[in-house]
């Protein structure tokens, strides 16, 4: 059976929260990998581009661009991963800065392009 884009979300959402929950360290970078895979074997319509270290630092500011399929066209969500935990200030992961300046203020201008 053909599963929903939006099912294939909710199920990836809810085993990714049980993961960090059994594995509280488990790497941003892990996560990343095993959502892409999962998405790319079950959402023929959703694919990506994965950006590399430098591409991130220096470029976009982001982690990978998710390419939406639709019948007449497509569109492009550009995507920033961080590991979020119920009741904790994630603004610091937000702001981090690095020789290319702010990875939000990156992200944000890429996005402009």
């Amino acid at each position: 059976m053909k599963q929903k884009l939006n099912e294939i979300a909710f199920d990836a959402n809810d085993y990714i929260a049980g993961w960090i929950q059994r594995q509280p360290t488990v790497k941003e970078e892990s996560i990343t990998d095993w959502l892409l895979d999962y998405f790319h074997q079950r959402a023929p319509n959703v694919r990506y581009y994965e950006f590399n270290r430098i591409e991130e630092a220096r470029y976009t500011g982001a982690d990978w661009d998710w390419w939406f399929l639709l019948r007449k066209g497509c569109f492009k969500v550009r995507v920033q991963a961080k590991k979020l935990r119920y009741g904790k200030d994630h603004f610091p992961a937000l702001a981090r800065e690095n020789q290319g300046g702010c990875q939000i203020d990156l992200l944000l201008d890429s996005i402009a392009l």
